[in-house]
């Protein structure tokens, strides 16, 4: 195959037989690729379907060799679940797209593809019109897990990252319909009912409701998904009651749990910057959801919020801080040495010596 450099060095690393050229763009057997295309890759195993990938870097080893450094996109069969097996899609088109990056040979290359990167409120193009692969989601490689393209609770950088392929969708395909959605139909008071704080409705409109609603959408998404965290919690409390449940817990109300969520976003948007902000949010989510220690002992508030945005993953996990998980341990027996005297009131010789003091 004949596959060579196009235009200018962009920026170099290394020296010597270590250095490295960048390209925006390198030629293939007559075709042309540049930096951000789509492209589908040959896979290690015939068998296998291509791969897909995003050009992210194109270099230039000493030696003459052409890399392409791919971020790479997962079928819904490559991408495990945690518990086992893979996902599954909604469409025979879709791909989930990752922040995953590897290399290889710029050969492996075969062609130019579309991906069309599609919000879950928004219709799927129609084949006919716009051929091509659907992402609508994002895999996440080490957890395992799914996210949706408007979570809107990424990193910094991978979010400009989504929010600008998406745009990119959009004007290439000038506008998506959104997706229908289906309407049951409820009874004329229902509709005129307000939400019912702690039912199973909707947690925004609760939180709207309450008024704590900060305006920013990445702060309320956090709100909404704390909240869903411990909701299963206290409305168990709230409708079995201590005795029904067999516990001596108090009953926590639905404005107690949005108080106490509320002061918790709170104080790690103020305590933390964007970055460790979601990263925390990320966890205190995790940690109430499957501790009830510590969303019980937050509720009640037996840790104030910011005890709680500082609290380790370990005390999380406990749901107490290590100071009190200390206290909480018994003693240590000393270790007393026996003395070869008599106990001068009663006499006896089992006399030990806890200590030595020496004189000046």
């Amino acid at each position: 195959m004949d596959v060579k450099p196009i235009g200018e060095v962009i920026r170099k690393t290394g020296r010597g037989r270590s250095e490295r050229k960048f390209y925006k763009e390198f030629e293939l057997d007559g075709a042309r690729y540049c930096l951000e295309d789509s492209v589908l890759v040959t896979p290690e195993e015939k068998s296998q379907k291509p791969y897909v990938a995003i050009i992210k870097e194109i270099k230039e080893y000493k030696d003459g060799s052409i890399a392409v450094t791919g971020q790479w996109f997962y079928r819904p069969e490559e991408a495990e679940r945690k518990g086992g097996g893979s996902w599954v899609a909604d469409d025979t088109r879709e791909l989930f797209y990752s922040f995953h990056r590897d290399e290889v040979p710029a050969e492996s290359v075969m062609h130019k593809c579309v991906v069309h990167f599609i919000p879950s409120h928004k219709k799927s193009p129609p084949r006919s019109l716009h051929p091509g692969f659907i992402v609508r989601k994002v895999y996440d490689t080490v957890e395992k897990k799914l996210w949706n393209l408007t979570d809107k609770d990424y990193e910094d950088a991978k979010q400009k990252e989504i929010d600008l392929l998406v745009q990119k969708t959009h004007k290439a395909l000038g506008g998506l319909q959104d997706a229908e959605v289906e309407e049951v139909e409820t009874p004329s008071v229902a509709k005129v009912e307000a939400v019912t704080p702690g039912a199973d409705g909707d947690v925004n409109a609760m939180l709207r409701q309450m008024n704590v609603l900060t305006g920013n959408i990445k702060r309320d998404r956090w709100l909404e998904k704390i909240m869903s965290s411990i909701k299963s919690f206290y409305m168990t409390t709230q409708q079995e009651g201590s005795e029904a449940a067999g516990e001596k817990d108090p009953q926590f109300t639905p404005e107690q749990a949005v108080s106490a969520v509320s002061s918790l976003e709170t104080a790690a948007y103020e305590a933390l910057d964007e970055r460790k902000f979601n990263l925390k949010m990320r966890s205190l989510e995790y940690n109430l959801r499957n501790g009830p220690v510590l969303a019980r002992r937050l509720l009640a508030k037996e840790l104030q919020a910011l005890t709680v945005v500082n609290m380790t993953p370990s005390e999380l996990k406990d749901g107490m801080t290590a100071a009190e998980k200390s206290a909480q341990e018994p003693e240590q027996p000393q270790t007393v040495q026996m003395a070869d005297v008599r106990c001068a009131l009663c006499g006896e010789p089992q006399v030990g010596v806890k200590d030595i003091i020496n004189a000046p």
